[in-house]
Protein backbone atom coordinates (compact mmCIF):
# COMPACT_ATOMS: atom_id res chain seq x y z
CA UNK A 1 0.00 0.00 0.00
CA UNK A 2 2.78 2.37 1.03
CA UNK A 3 4.40 2.11 -2.39
CA UNK A 4 1.48 3.07 -3.83
CA UNK A 5 0.12 6.08 -1.85
CA UNK A 6 3.99 7.56 -1.34
CA UNK A 7 4.09 9.06 -5.14
CA UNK A 8 0.47 10.74 -5.14
CA UNK A 9 1.51 12.10 -1.46
CA UNK A 10 4.64 13.19 -2.45
CA UNK A 11 3.34 14.58 -6.16
CA UNK A 12 0.60 16.49 -4.16
CA UNK A 13 3.05 17.73 -1.15
CA UNK A 14 3.46 20.95 -2.55
CA UNK A 15 -0.03 21.79 -2.78
CA UNK A 16 -1.06 20.49 0.68
CA UNK A 17 -1.70 21.93 4.00
CA UNK A 18 -1.77 20.73 7.88
CA UNK A 19 -5.17 18.81 8.77
CA UNK A 20 -8.38 21.05 9.64
CA UNK A 21 -11.32 20.03 10.88
CA UNK A 22 -12.83 19.69 6.99
CA UNK A 23 -10.43 17.31 6.69
CA UNK A 24 -11.70 15.07 9.66
CA UNK A 25 -15.32 15.60 8.74
CA UNK A 26 -14.45 14.78 5.08
CA UNK A 27 -13.14 10.58 7.34
CA UNK A 28 -16.45 10.44 8.81
CA UNK A 29 -17.89 10.53 5.02
CA UNK A 30 -21.14 12.43 6.49
CA UNK A 31 -23.41 11.62 2.99
CA UNK A 32 -23.85 8.18 3.81
CA UNK A 33 -23.66 8.82 7.32
CA UNK A 34 -26.84 11.23 7.25
CA UNK A 35 -28.65 9.01 4.96
CA UNK A 36 -28.62 5.63 7.39
CA UNK A 37 -28.83 7.72 10.15
CA UNK A 38 -32.25 9.36 8.47
CA UNK A 39 -33.63 5.58 7.78
CA UNK A 40 -33.09 4.43 11.81
CA UNK A 41 -34.87 7.68 12.91
CA UNK A 42 -37.74 6.57 10.45
CA UNK A 43 -37.94 2.98 11.49
CA UNK A 44 -37.63 4.44 15.31
CA UNK A 45 -40.19 7.04 14.77
CA UNK A 46 -43.12 4.32 12.90
CA UNK A 47 -41.85 1.57 15.85
CA UNK A 48 -43.00 4.12 18.56
CA UNK A 49 -44.40 7.92 17.55
CA UNK A 50 -43.59 10.16 20.56
CA UNK A 51 -40.54 7.53 21.63
CA UNK A 52 -38.41 11.24 21.15
CA UNK A 53 -35.45 9.66 23.72
CA UNK A 54 -34.86 6.58 21.86
CA UNK A 55 -35.08 8.44 18.16
CA UNK A 56 -32.37 10.63 19.85
CA UNK A 57 -30.13 8.09 21.22
CA UNK A 58 -30.07 5.69 18.11
CA UNK A 59 -29.50 8.29 15.82
CA UNK A 60 -26.90 9.73 17.82
CA UNK A 61 -25.23 5.91 18.38
CA UNK A 62 -26.00 5.26 14.75
CA UNK A 63 -24.01 8.82 13.44
CA UNK A 64 -21.26 7.86 15.63
CA UNK A 65 -20.76 4.57 14.36
CA UNK A 66 -20.82 5.76 10.61
CA UNK A 67 -18.80 8.26 11.00
CA UNK A 68 -16.33 5.90 12.95
CA UNK A 69 -16.85 3.38 9.76
CA UNK A 70 -16.18 5.83 7.54
CA UNK A 71 -12.67 6.75 8.84
CA UNK A 72 -12.27 3.00 8.76
CA UNK A 73 -13.12 2.85 5.52
CA UNK A 74 -10.57 5.66 4.08
CA UNK A 75 -8.11 3.57 5.69
CA UNK A 76 -8.46 0.62 4.16
CA UNK A 77 -9.01 2.09 1.08
CA UNK A 78 -6.33 4.98 1.07
CA UNK A 79 -4.45 2.84 -1.37
CA UNK A 80 -6.86 2.95 -4.12
CA UNK A 81 -8.09 6.67 -3.41
CA UNK A 82 -4.24 7.60 -4.50
CA UNK A 83 -5.19 6.49 -8.40
CA UNK A 84 -8.46 7.65 -9.04
CA UNK A 85 -9.09 11.27 -9.47
CA UNK A 86 -12.38 12.58 -7.23
CA UNK A 87 -10.50 10.61 -4.48
CA UNK A 88 -6.59 11.36 -4.87
CA UNK A 89 -7.09 14.37 -2.68
CA UNK A 90 -9.02 13.19 0.21
CA UNK A 91 -6.94 13.72 4.05
CA UNK A 92 -5.47 10.50 3.43
CA UNK A 93 -3.75 9.95 0.04
CA UNK A 94 -2.84 13.53 0.14
CA UNK A 95 -0.82 13.14 3.29
CA UNK A 96 -2.91 15.39 5.30
CA UNK A 97 -4.06 12.92 7.68
CA UNK A 98 -1.83 10.09 8.44
CA UNK A 99 -3.01 6.55 8.64
CA UNK A 100 -2.66 6.18 11.62
CA UNK A 101 -4.88 9.30 12.99
CA UNK A 102 -7.65 8.07 11.05
CA UNK A 103 -7.43 4.08 12.26
CA UNK A 104 -7.12 5.90 15.95
CA UNK A 105 -10.73 7.97 14.92
CA UNK A 106 -12.26 5.03 13.38
CA UNK A 107 -11.69 3.00 16.67
CA UNK A 108 -12.29 5.52 18.89
CA UNK A 109 -15.47 6.52 17.26
CA UNK A 110 -16.68 2.89 17.20
CA UNK A 111 -15.75 2.81 21.02
CA UNK A 112 -17.72 5.63 22.02
CA UNK A 113 -21.17 4.33 19.82
CA UNK A 114 -20.50 1.02 21.45
CA UNK A 115 -21.02 3.13 24.78
CA UNK A 116 -24.17 5.18 23.77
CA UNK A 117 -26.12 2.26 21.94
CA UNK A 118 -25.63 0.12 25.26
CA UNK A 119 -27.66 3.03 27.20
CA UNK A 120 -30.27 1.72 24.93
CA UNK A 121 -30.42 -1.71 24.91
CA UNK A 122 -28.30 -4.70 23.72
CA UNK A 123 -30.30 -5.70 20.08
CA UNK A 124 -29.96 -2.41 19.34
CA UNK A 125 -25.91 -2.45 20.05
CA UNK A 126 -26.07 -5.64 17.89
CA UNK A 127 -27.83 -3.97 15.18
CA UNK A 128 -25.27 -0.81 15.29
CA UNK A 129 -22.03 -2.89 15.78
CA UNK A 130 -22.90 -5.42 12.98
CA UNK A 131 -23.49 -2.30 10.03
CA UNK A 132 -20.56 -1.30 10.82
CA UNK A 133 -18.90 -4.58 10.64
CA UNK A 134 -20.56 -4.97 7.47
CA UNK A 135 -19.73 -1.54 5.56
CA UNK A 136 -15.84 -2.16 7.28
CA UNK A 137 -14.86 -5.95 7.04
CA UNK A 138 -17.34 -7.79 4.95
CA UNK A 139 -17.99 -4.87 2.47
CA UNK A 140 -14.47 -2.98 1.76
CA UNK A 141 -11.93 -5.18 3.44
CA UNK A 142 -13.21 -8.41 2.00
CA UNK A 143 -15.76 -8.18 -0.74
CA UNK A 144 -15.03 -4.97 -2.65
CA UNK A 145 -12.00 -6.35 -4.49
CA UNK A 146 -12.65 -9.56 -4.95
CA UNK A 147 -16.39 -9.31 -6.39
CA UNK A 148 -18.37 -7.58 -8.54
CA UNK A 149 -21.54 -8.00 -6.29
CA UNK A 150 -19.97 -6.33 -3.51
CA UNK A 151 -22.55 -3.75 -2.89
CA UNK A 152 -25.43 -6.48 -3.36
CA UNK A 153 -23.96 -7.70 0.33
CA UNK A 154 -22.43 -4.72 1.36
CA UNK A 155 -25.85 -3.34 1.70
CA UNK A 156 -26.89 -5.14 4.83
CA UNK A 157 -25.64 -2.23 6.95
CA UNK A 158 -28.12 0.26 5.64
CA UNK A 159 -30.86 -2.72 6.76
CA UNK A 160 -28.96 -3.08 9.90
CA UNK A 161 -29.42 0.81 10.40
CA UNK A 162 -33.44 0.14 10.35
CA UNK A 163 -33.28 -2.58 12.91
CA UNK A 164 -31.34 -0.94 14.72
CA UNK A 165 -33.65 2.07 15.23
CA UNK A 166 -36.71 -0.50 15.49
CA UNK A 167 -35.06 -2.31 18.47
CA UNK A 168 -34.20 0.81 20.30
CA UNK A 169 -37.85 1.58 20.45
CA UNK A 170 -39.75 -2.02 20.83
CA UNK A 171 -36.35 -4.22 22.16
CA UNK A 172 -36.85 -6.29 18.99
CA UNK A 173 -37.82 -7.20 15.21
CA UNK A 174 -40.86 -7.00 13.11
CA UNK A 175 -42.26 -8.13 10.07
CA UNK A 176 -42.71 -4.77 9.61
CA UNK A 177 -38.94 -3.57 10.41
CA UNK A 178 -37.68 -6.51 8.28
CA UNK A 179 -39.63 -5.24 5.18
CA UNK A 180 -38.08 -1.40 5.70
CA UNK A 181 -34.50 -3.44 5.78
CA UNK A 182 -35.44 -4.94 2.74
CA UNK A 183 -36.13 -1.97 1.22
CA UNK A 184 -33.07 -0.05 1.93
CA UNK A 185 -31.35 -3.51 0.69
CA UNK A 186 -32.58 -3.64 -2.86
CA UNK A 187 -32.21 0.12 -3.20
CA UNK A 188 -28.76 -0.18 -2.35
CA UNK A 189 -27.50 -1.78 -5.94
CA UNK A 190 -29.84 0.82 -7.51
CA UNK A 191 -27.67 3.79 -5.78
CA UNK A 192 -24.63 2.48 -6.42
CA UNK A 193 -24.10 0.58 -9.74
CA UNK A 194 -25.32 3.44 -11.01
CA UNK A 195 -22.55 5.65 -9.54
CA UNK A 196 -20.22 3.21 -10.67
CA UNK A 197 -20.94 3.56 -14.01
CA UNK A 198 -20.57 7.11 -13.56
CA UNK A 199 -16.58 6.50 -12.83
CA UNK A 200 -16.30 2.89 -14.57
CA UNK A 201 -12.96 4.46 -16.28
CA UNK A 202 -11.70 5.10 -12.56
CA UNK A 203 -12.53 1.87 -10.96
CA UNK A 204 -11.04 -0.11 -13.86
CA UNK A 205 -8.08 1.84 -12.93
CA UNK A 206 -7.93 1.03 -10.12
CA UNK A 207 -8.56 -2.52 -9.99
CA UNK A 208 -11.92 -2.83 -8.41
CA UNK A 209 -14.30 -5.16 -10.25
CA UNK A 210 -16.83 -2.88 -9.38
CA UNK A 211 -20.09 -4.34 -11.56
CA UNK A 212 -19.75 -2.14 -14.91
CA UNK A 213 -16.06 -2.70 -14.93
CA UNK A 214 -16.37 -6.58 -15.12
CA UNK A 215 -20.03 -6.69 -17.00
CA UNK A 216 -20.53 -3.51 -18.84
CA UNK A 217 -22.69 -0.66 -18.56
CA UNK A 218 -25.62 -2.18 -20.54
CA UNK A 219 -25.54 -5.51 -18.24
CA UNK A 220 -25.13 -3.19 -14.82
CA UNK A 221 -28.15 -1.18 -16.13
CA UNK A 222 -30.50 -4.53 -16.25
CA UNK A 223 -29.78 -5.59 -12.86
CA UNK A 224 -30.11 -2.07 -11.46
CA UNK A 225 -33.45 -2.10 -13.30
CA UNK A 226 -34.51 -5.44 -11.80
CA UNK A 227 -33.48 -4.26 -8.45
CA UNK A 228 -35.29 -0.67 -8.99
CA UNK A 229 -38.70 -3.43 -9.32
CA UNK A 230 -38.07 -5.13 -6.52
CA UNK A 231 -37.38 -2.22 -4.41
CA UNK A 232 -40.93 -0.66 -5.59
CA UNK A 233 -42.41 -3.75 -5.37
CA UNK A 234 -41.53 -4.48 -1.64
CA UNK A 235 -42.20 -0.89 -0.52
CA UNK A 236 -45.65 -1.41 -1.78
CA UNK A 237 -46.57 -4.77 -1.17
CA UNK A 238 -44.25 -5.43 1.97
CA UNK A 239 -46.09 -2.60 3.87
CA UNK A 240 -49.21 -2.77 2.61
CA UNK A 241 -52.00 -2.58 5.79
CA UNK A 242 -49.25 -0.83 8.09
CA UNK A 243 -48.72 2.07 6.41
CA UNK A 244 -51.90 4.59 5.41
CA UNK A 245 -52.96 6.18 2.71
CA UNK A 246 -49.86 9.16 2.93
CA UNK A 247 -47.18 6.67 2.86
CA UNK A 248 -48.93 4.53 -0.12
CA UNK A 249 -49.66 7.92 -2.46
CA UNK A 250 -46.19 8.72 -1.89
CA UNK A 251 -45.04 5.05 -2.77
CA UNK A 252 -46.35 4.57 -5.32
CA UNK A 253 -45.65 8.09 -7.00
CA UNK A 254 -42.15 7.77 -6.64
CA UNK A 255 -41.90 4.06 -7.36
CA UNK A 256 -43.12 5.17 -10.87
CA UNK A 257 -40.43 7.80 -10.76
CA UNK A 258 -37.64 5.14 -9.82
CA UNK A 259 -38.69 2.27 -12.45
CA UNK A 260 -38.94 4.88 -15.00
CA UNK A 261 -35.24 6.35 -14.16
CA UNK A 262 -34.00 2.51 -14.49
CA UNK A 263 -35.95 2.20 -17.27
CA UNK A 264 -34.79 5.11 -18.84
CA UNK A 265 -30.84 4.13 -17.86
CA UNK A 266 -31.42 0.45 -19.67
CA UNK A 267 -32.62 1.86 -22.89
CA UNK A 268 -29.54 3.74 -23.76
CA UNK A 269 -26.63 3.12 -20.74
CA UNK A 270 -23.91 5.94 -20.55
CA UNK A 271 -22.75 8.13 -17.53
CA UNK A 272 -25.14 11.32 -17.88
CA UNK A 273 -28.02 8.84 -17.72
CA UNK A 274 -26.05 7.23 -14.55
CA UNK A 275 -25.59 10.36 -13.17
CA UNK A 276 -29.16 11.11 -13.52
CA UNK A 277 -29.95 7.92 -11.67
CA UNK A 278 -27.63 7.96 -8.91
CA UNK A 279 -28.98 11.58 -8.03
CA UNK A 280 -32.72 10.63 -8.29
CA UNK A 281 -32.31 7.04 -6.16
CA UNK A 282 -31.30 9.24 -3.50
CA UNK A 283 -34.03 11.63 -3.88
CA UNK A 284 -36.44 8.50 -3.35
CA UNK A 285 -35.17 6.73 -0.89
CA UNK A 286 -35.21 9.96 1.16
CA UNK A 287 -38.91 10.92 -0.04
CA UNK A 288 -40.16 7.36 0.44
CA UNK A 289 -39.13 7.17 3.91
CA UNK A 290 -40.17 11.19 5.08
CA UNK A 291 -43.45 9.54 3.96
CA UNK A 292 -43.19 7.16 6.74
CA UNK A 293 -42.14 8.81 8.91
CA UNK A 294 -44.88 11.64 8.07
CA UNK A 295 -47.80 8.79 8.05
CA UNK A 296 -46.67 7.52 11.61
CA UNK A 297 -46.76 10.90 12.71
CA UNK A 298 -50.29 11.72 11.65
Amino acid sequence: MRSVVAPVRAELAGAVSSPGLRDYVRLTKPGVGLLLVFVAATAAVVAGPGAWREVVLVSLAGGIACAGAGALNHYLEQDIDSVMARTRRRPLPSGRVSPGRALTMGLALLALALALSLAINGLTTLFIMLGAFAYVVVYTWWLKRRTPWNIVIGGASGSLAVLAGWAAVTGGVSVTALAMGLVVFLWTPVHFWSFAIVHREEYARAGVPMLPVVVGERATARWASLHGVLTVAVSLIGLRGVMGDVYMGTAALAGIGLIGLVTWLNIAPGRKRARVVFLGSNVYLAVLFAAMMADSLL
